[in-house]
């Protein structure tokens, strides 16, 4: 097992122990402890959403949203470790019910046989609510080339009282060590993403009448 990995190892098992009550001021937050060489391509796209009212830019209030996240692996190297962190929060004070992640089963224990863990920090419904995937390989891995919708996000539901505010979605760091990273051996992968995105909250009753 590479150091690397072991990182990842050690990451993840100390935010599973502590993800409940952990918050972080910096959301930012770079890579850090690894020599490796870093390697290029790789994202995390938003491949569809639930509950757009008018697509791209507004959704729906009184009803979950769910953001369909895509994982491509374009690198040119298989991946062995993954911790990607994404925060939910509103520039004009709305709130929301929960926020809840999950797979969806296009990564698996074929891909992480070290096992896959989904965590949430500070979850609330208002401020900022942060949501984690992360996964490790002792032996398996995410091939060059998978391109698959590997998890979902839930927001919601948005009371019909924030009519016209927004919802953001942003990556992020999470704690104790969840940098927005992939690793492969001895290299790191730095995945895109297309963020930050803002959605502007509709209550159709309301918005009929503007």
């Amino acid at each position: 097992m590479t150091r690397l990995v072991i990182v990842f190892f050690i990451s993840i098992l100390l935010t599973v122990s502590g993800c409940s009550q952990s918050k972080t001021d910096d959301n930012t937050q770079q890579p850090s402890n690894h020599n490796g060489e870093e390697v290029s391509g790789g994202a995390i796209t938003i491949d569809h959403i639930d509950g757009l009212y008018a697509p791209p830019d507004s959704i729906t209030a009184g009803q979950i949203v769910t953001f369909y996240m895509r994982f491509t692996n374009n690198s040119g190297s298989p991946i062995t470790g993954a911790t990607n962190g994404f925060k939910i929060w509103s520039p004009d004070g709305a709130q929301w019910d929960t926020v809840v992640c999950d797979t969806t089963g296009a990564l698996n224990k074929e891909q992480f046989d070290g096992g896959i863990f989904i965590n949430s920090f500070s979850v609330t419904g208002s401020g900022e609510d942060t949501v984690a995937f992360g996964g490790f390989s002792l032996q398996s891995n995410i091939p060059d080339g998978f391109d698959e919708v590997a998890f979902i996000i839930q927001v919601g539901p948005i009371d019909r009282s924030y009519h016209g505010k927004q919802i953001c979605i942003d990556s992020s760091f999470y704690p104790p060590g969840g940098a927005w990273l992939w690793s492969y051996q001895g290299s790191r992968i730095i995945p895109t993403w297309d963020g930050p995105k803002c959605y502007r909250i509709v209550e159709p009753a309301i918005r009929k009448k503007e």
